[in-house]
């Protein structure tokens, strides 16, 4: 007698695990499909900066490379427009976007810089991203070289 009793635990062992099985299966089908990597990213509060417009390419390099990042694509999807790419040494995705708001002066521009780092967001690593790229378009305004500073 006890062991049919044995025997009755693991038959109810068995329909459990199918249970829950069968349970983790329809829930899995029933999923949304996947959110696409540009529509997952989710930018952080955007900073306005003045600097030259084309000292961008050259300060988002240098701030990317400060922050322990690697520019992988840059795009331009209109004339007041910079879009990069970016891979953090923790191989998270990062995305950087410098838009020019209005010119102040010749070649001056009010710039609007936002950015979004991992797959949900970073607030500190966005914001030193973004921090070391003004600081960067602030040293260059209106010169033509500027000395690197430690970040």
């Amino acid at each position: 007698m006890h062991g049919s009793s044995g025997h009755i635990c693991g038959v109810v062992t068995v329909v459990r695990s199918l249970v829950a099985i069968s349970i983790l299966f329809i829930v899995g089908c029933a999923t949304p499909e996947p959110i696409p990597a540009s529509e997952r990213f989710t930018a952080s509060t955007p900073v306005k900066v003045v600097g030259d417009f084309d000292d961008i390419e050259s300060a988002v390099r240098i701030g990317a490379s400060q922050s322990e990042m690697a520019i992988l694509e840059t795009r331009r999807p209109s004339a007041t427009v910079y879009e990069f790419d970016l891979l953090t040494i923790t191989d998270e995705p990062a995305r950087l976007r410098v838009e020019q708001d209005a010119e102040v002066g010749s070649g001056v521009a009010s710039l609007t810089l936002s950015a979004s780092v991992g797959r949900f967001g970073n607030r500190p690593w966005e914001e030193r991203l973004i921090g070391r790229i003004a600081r960067r378009l602030e040293a260059l305004h209106g010169v033509d070289v500027a000395p690197l500073q430690d970040p």
